[in-house]
């Protein structure tokens, strides 16, 4: 078994059969469900598929992409957890736990956040939510803890 039949096994068991499709949609396209949504991605739990701007800039695919899977694992495990949260955005269970994982992976591929807060999308949803800078500094703040201790447990197993 290689390492794409492991991921793709893994996906299947992490989304119970549920796995989301991936869609590039034309930017003006009706198909973009939330009509000015600046975002570069969305997930769209009715039809179960993550849809990417086709203006979007292919380079930093991963750190949406991330972030609406997470979108789509809590949606597998039933609609009414994901709708449940009663929550505003980006304050509610869903998009914490989306956002934390984002930044996570993007601490992980060294990127602080003075580099984050120079993102179009951070940038706009800053203008949109008057406290995002502090919410999004304290789930900055819990990834690094994360990824500290992930480090600390690295460092531990190699002695």
């Amino acid at each position: 078994m290689n390492k794409q039949q492991v991921t793709i096994i893994s996906d299947n068991v992490l989304f119970g059969g549920k796995q989301p499709k991936i869609v590039v949609i034309p930017d003006n396209d009706e198909v973009w469900a939330y009509g000015e949504k600046e975002d570069p991605t969305q997930f769209s739990p009715d039809k179960n598929v993550i849809q990417v701007k086709s203006s979007f800039d292919m380079k930093d695919m991963n750190k949406w992409l991330i972030h609406e899977r997470v979108h789509a694992l809590h949606f597998s495990k039933g609609i009414e957890q994901y709708a449940d949260d009663k929550n505003p955005y980006p304050t509610n269970t869903v998009e914490q736990a989306a956002y934390k994982t984002q930044l996570f992976h993007l601490i992980r591929e060294g990127v602080d956040i003075e580099k984050i807060k120079t993102d179009p999308i951070y940038e706009t949803l800053n203008k949109k939510f008057q406290r995002f800078p502090q919410i999004m500094q304290s789930y900055y703040d819990e990834a690094m803890m994360e990824w500290n201790r992930q480090i600390k447990f690295e460092d531990a197993k190699e002695l």
